[in-house]
């Protein structure tokens, strides 16, 4: 607690405040933390998280692991665990879309190929292959491209689509403050 308090505290006081984080959330995550990092190497690991989370790895969480390992390292610091956290944890069902979405959206142009959505769904669900069922309901208007807002329309019908971010997003919030404390921040967020 002292380590905490002395040294974790003030560096960064102003990120726990900017994120609504008290002194005791921020201690809870830092407790968290120590006790993701297994090894105590003062870094998470993409093993030590899915551990922790009690989730199979996938490519798609792995991809997930990555963004959050804001200096890619390979491995997770306080600092980018705190940001992770509070980012996934108060992304709502359109933002974890648009988050799957723009993994693939390398150009940023707001669409993706028919091959880019379906490397994105192999992705999730860690699979050879795409359900081809699954491709054709995709491309609704059947130009060859799926646009963000394409995309939305789908998962609101059929979340169960972006069902293993959802879990991830879910596994997380219950193991830091659990899923009220989340809700309310993602409220906030908006």
């Amino acid at each position: 607690k002292k380590y905490f308090r002395t040294k974790i505290m003030p560096e960064m006081k102003e990120t726990f405040g900017i994120l609504g984080f008290t002194y005791q959330h921020a201690y809870q995550l830092f407790k968290a933390f120590i006790e993701i990092d297994f090894d105590n190497s003062g870094e998470i690991t993409v093993k030590e998280f899915h551990g922790f989370l009690g989730l199979k790895a996938s490519r798609f969480s792995e991809r997930i692991f990555g963004i959050l390992d804001l200096d890619e390292s390979g491995a997770l610091t306080f600092n980018e665990f705190v940001i992770g956290i509070w980012n996934f944890c108060t992304y709502d069902a359109m933002l974890i879309t648009k988050f799957a979405f723009d993994i693939f959206d390398i150009d940023d142009l707001g669409k993706l190929q028919l091959a880019e959505c379906e490397a994105l769904i192999r992705m999730v669900y860690d699979e050879a292959d795409a359900d081809p069922d699954l491709m054709k309901k995709i491309d609704a208007d059947k130009d060859g491209e799926i646009t963000i807002d394409e995309f939305a329309a789908l998962i609101r019908r059929q979340p169960q689509i972006l069902q293993p971010a959802f879990d991830m997003q879910r596994a997380l919030r219950s193991k830091c403050f659990g899923m009220k404390y989340w809700e309310l921040a993602t409220e906030k967020r908006k």
